[in-house]
């Protein structure tokens, strides 16, 4: 029997079609990039309907609505990590390794436990530039890098808290709604991000269908700020970008990170190089690139 049979032969004893998980599968977490998941999406409340989304899988999505499924329900935002006043502990661990009198004593252990907790002062998006294995064997002058780096992070949050202009981030709320799941969440956020599998030829498909038959917003904010135009921007699909832009999306919209769409098209990690078509096409429609490119 396929997948889709099983679905439906499910669905037909009485399976409730909107349950949601109540944690992200251990099969698709990844770990030692220093961000959340390696970028990849986090799964938690999330229903049948919105896996087949994430996997552009127009078929499944079909069958589950044609048993009652809710197309609407978005995962469940995850809690957000408390940052340290800058003058308590983190302000403590930046100025331990970065004087060499305090940092040279310490354990290799400690120099771990130090170093990870000045990492974990980063974006999450560039954490991961910062491995675990770099950090045990870290040279003088990343180790510098990593201090300048989190200090300019320190200085963009302060002037610039949450350059979105949507709501307050609610954990416990709201996380990525179906139409960001089909349009390429995840990509542009990390390594994992962009292993993710769909189904060949599905991503035009899959988000045509919520759109234009189950009327999804091609505007839609994910808890991160995210819109499917980010999305579609960090895949480099120069298709589905003018297909959300001709269903009334905003090519200017930025995200929590202050990430514009070009910017995610852009190399927003390292190991991801820039998709330049994609760059110029959101530059020549409107979008402002930042030139944060990181495996430039």
């Amino acid at each position: 029997a396929t997948y889709v049979e099983v679905l439906e032969a499910l669905l037909q004893v009485g399976a409730e079609p909107d349950v949601r998980t109540t944690m992200h599968p251990w099969y698709m977490i990844y770990g030692g990039c220093g961000n959340r998941n390696c970028g990849l999406v986090d799964t938690k409340g999330s229903t049948a309907f919105w896996r087949a989304a994430y996997a552009a899988d127009v078929e499944a999505m079909r069958l589950l609505v044609k048993y009652g499924a809710d197309p609407n329900i978005p995962t469940i935002a995850p809690e957000q990590r408390r940052r340290r006043p800058r003058d308590t502990g983190a302000r403590s661990a930046r100025n331990q390794i970065s004087d060499d009198s305090n940092f040279g004593p310490l354990s290799a252990e400690e120099r771990i436990e130090v170093l990870t907790s000045v990492r974990n002062e980063l974006p999450e998006t560039e954490q991961a530039e910062f491995s675990d294995e770099e950090l045990a064997e870290i040279s003088d002058d990343r180790r510098q890098e990593l201090i300048d780096r989190v200090e300019r992070a320190d200085s963009v949050r302060e002037a610039n808290a949450d350059p979105s202009g949507l709501p307050p981030y609610v954990d416990g709320g709201p996380g990525i709604f179906p139409i960001n799941a089909a349009a390429g969440a995840g990509y542009g956020e990390g390594f994992a991000g962009n292993a993710h599998r769909a189904m060949p030829g599905g991503w035009i498909p899959s988000v045509r269908y919520l759109i234009e038959e189950l009327g999804a917003d091609a505007n839609q904010p994910d808890h991160n700020g995210y819109r499917p135009l980010h999305n579609a921007a960090g895949r480099g699909d120069n298709e589905m970008i003018l297909y959300l832009i001709s269903q009334g999306g905003d090519v200017s919209v930025v995200n929590r990170r202050g990430q514009t769409t070009a910017d995610l098209a852009n190399g927003p990690v390292s190991r991801i190089p820039p998709h330049l078509n994609a760059v110029t096409l959101l530059m020549g429609l409107g979008s402002k690139n930042n030139n944060n490119c990181v495996s430039c």
